[in-house]
């Protein structure tokens, strides 16, 4: 009997074959028996080492499998500080089998059911305290560490650890701060086949919205896309930032992707692209109204080296039809050093103005122009070095005009205008600024002293600028780093003039935007001569408790007429600019200037000795024995309150010193001070 080739064969071999199923048979059989043993010692493990290195104590009440190779964990929850971090009461992962054979574990399918976690914020800083690294370690590590290689690590990684399958049903974040609570809750949520689906319910004190996920994921390129909208076609409140800063942040809907392009050569290419619709904030500390993007989207290069981040100058960014090119850099190597650009571009004016968020600003939406603009930016800011700050921005005009003026006329400083003066947003005082009011001084009648004491002492290249002096925002930029806070401004005269005429004193965002934009286009339009401006901020500035303007200063500090003003009277006025309705603390309760100011009066009066505004004769014995004559002097502070408060007077601004340290050559550059 002929047998085919096949049975021939197996017949030859079947020894082999039953030798082959045999051990075969056996391994699984051990399989089975050790597998149990082995994942409670590898939990056990996990346990001990979560605990002795974080403080987390990890517990399940059942840790087994559930078929050939799914690992189930029944009530699995980590405690911190006796209280509950996560917990899911049921998780189910399927492990890749090639993946453990290599040492690592990589997931095929994870199922979460019922899952929480609390982020309580003072717990976690316990956990980052208790996981503290010394100091010098911390320091050492990062002066070996190669940016692109470490990120690289942890994206790849990322991508590689997200499984085939992902399912989750009902899986909570809670956050708490105080009195204030927000949760995610994700209902549920499908990634199969490089796709996600999904939907999340978001709460806090007042907000309770649905919103539906979905996207891609291809962990392969490295690379994922998402959109989130509104389960039922409203906007999206974003939650916690309303009850924890008095803000709204909502949308209709925003997408996103990120991909990780390439990296060779220690360089790591990523590209991020995400976009928004009708965004709206309402934020007191951006503008009193709501500020609304009809659209909004960005496509950023980054580049991470070994030892820098970078934003490529061909990214862009867009708000509504308006779209720019920003550069970014950060490098420590070895001092960290932050640069920003805006390559020089030109556009169309209205363009940019109509483009602008709804709600923004009050009077450049209203303005009609015709024109070009071009503008460029290039700063930069050495962090830990920042007296090394470099900036230098400029705006040109190419054919550029305004045509109509549809609300707030920027020419109404060539003649009389009608000011009003707000105190937290209450109006308290209304005068006609010109000839028909007796209280006005014009230019020429103002003591030449007061007028140099107060350019010297508040902008002392006003003549000379068109609105704007870059050293004095370089140098506030440097200041405000060093102290961690907003210490010092760069505001010219020019700017405080649009800021009283024009816009609301409140410091917002939005505000001193506009304020730049106006003052820009007030001075390169020539749309008030620079004598004007000066007269009508001498007029206008407050000197006192409802003291406004040259004239009514010099009556009520010294009972005289602005023009015969001497150069002691004219130093002190120019001191008082900054808080004028402290004047009350300069003076001792006899009404005399106190000692303090020597040092001041010297300073300011070297200045504009070396400028030849004044004459040596004007400095002979000058000296801050100046009394009050006017009827201030019934409002100094009383014998009581100087006891109470013996060392606290106006202080003039201490750094006008700086002044003398500089060269000749770069006096004008110094002369901004702070604000």
């Amino acid at each position: 009997m002929n047998l085919s080739p096949v049975k021939q064969f197996f017949r030859k071999h079947s020894k082999k074959f039953r030798y082959a199923l045999l051990s075969l048979l056996v391994l699984f059989a051990i399989y089975f028996l050790v597998r149990t043993p082995v994942l409670k010692m590898v939990f056990s493990k996990v346990q001990q080492k979560l605990n002795k290195g974080y403080a987390l104590n990890l517990q399940a009440e059942k840790v087994g499998f559930t078929g050939f190779k799914t690992i189930t964990f029944q009530k699995l929850k980590v405690d911190f500080d006796s209280s509950t971090i996560l917990l899911i009461d049921t998780l189910r992962v399927n492990p890749k089998i090639f993946s453990l054979l290599t040492g690592r574990i990589l997931f095929k399918e994870i199922d979460v059911r019922e899952g929480k976690f609390n982020f309580d914020i003072k717990k976690l800083r316990k956990i980052k305290k208790i996981t503290a690294v010394p100091i010098d370690t911390v320091e050492k590590t990062d002066s070996q560490t190669n940016y692109s290689k470490f990120f690289y690590n942890i994206i790849n990684t990322s991508f590689q650890n997200i499984p085939s399958r992902l399912k989750i049903d009902k899986f909570t974040l809670d956050y708490k701060h105080d009195t204030i609570f927000s949760n995610i809750t994700v209902s549920k949520f499908l990634l199969k086949k490089n796709k996600f689906t999904g939907n999340a319910i978001i709460k806090d004190n007042r907000v309770d919205e649905n919103i539906l996920l979905s996207g891609n994921i291809d962990k392969y390129d490295n690379r994922i896309s998402f959109q989130a909208r509104n389960e039922n076609g409203k906007t999206i409140t974003v939650p916690y930032i309303g009850p924890r800063w008095n803000s709204l942040v909502k949308f209709d809907q925003i997408f996103g992707e990120f991909e990780m392009t390439r990296y060779r050569g220690n360089i790591l290419d990523i590209r991020v692209a995400s976009g928004i619709e009708n965004f709206m904030v309402k934020d007191d500390r951006i503008g009193p109204e709501p500020v609304i993007t009809k659209r909004g989207n960005g496509n950023l290069k980054l580049h991470i080296s070994e030892r820098a981040f970078e934003i490529d100058s061909t990214s862009t960014v867009a708000f509504n039809d308006f779209e720019f090119s920003p550069y970014f850099k950060f490098e420590k190597n070895p001092n960290r050093v932050v640069q920003l650009k805006i390559i020089r571009q030109e556009f169309e004016a209205h363009r940019l103005f109509k483009s602008f968020p709804e709600g923004l600003f009050s009077i450049i939406p209203k303005l009609e122009t015709k024109g070009n603009l071009i503008y460029s930016l290039n700063a930069s800011l050495n962090l830990d070095y920042p007296d090394s700050a470099t900036l230098d921005s400029r705006l040109e005009k190419k054919d550029f005009s305004i045509v109509k003026y549809e609300g707030e006329d920027l020419r109404k400083m060539n003649g009389s205008f009608r000011h009003e003066v707000y105190e937290r947003d209450r109006l308290v005082r209304t005068f006609i600024v010109g000839p028909e009011n007796p209280d006005f001084a014009p230019l020429d009648q103002i003591s030449p002293y007061l007028r140099y004491s107060i350019l010297t002492s508040e902008d002392g290249d006003f003549f000379y600028h068109k609105g704007f002096n870059q050293d004095a925002f370089r140098e506030s930029i440097s200041k405000n780093w060093q102290e961690k806070r907003f210490a010092r401004g760069g505001s010219t005269i020019s700017m405080q003039l649009v800021k009283n005429v024009f816009l609301s004193r409140k410091k917002t965002i939005a505000r001193k935007v506009e304020e730049m934009l106006i003052v820009w286009m007030i001075e390169n339009l020539r749309l008030t001569s620079k004598e004007r401006m000066f007269e009508v901020y001498l007029n206008i500035i407050e000197w006192g408790p409802n003291i406004y303007g040259a004239k009514e200063a010099s009556r009520f500090y010294f009972n005289k007429q602005p023009s015969q003003l001497n150069l002691k009277e004219g130093i002190f006025l120019a001191s008082i600019v900054p808080r004028p309705k402290a004047f009350k603390y300069a003076f001792d309760s006899t009404g005399h200037l106190r000692n303090h100011y020597a040092g001041y009066y010297k300073l300011l009066s070297g200045i504009m000795l070396r400028r030849n505004q004044i004459t040596p004769a004007d400095t002979l014995d000058l000296k801050p024995d100046l009394e009050l004559t006017g009827v201030a002097k019934f409002s100094v502070v009383s014998r009581e309150e100087e006891r109470e408060e013996p060392n606290f007077f106006l202080e003039p601004k201490r750094f006008i010193i700086e002044l003398f340290k500089k060269d000749d050559k770069e006096e004008k550059k110094d002369l901004i001070l702070k604000k």
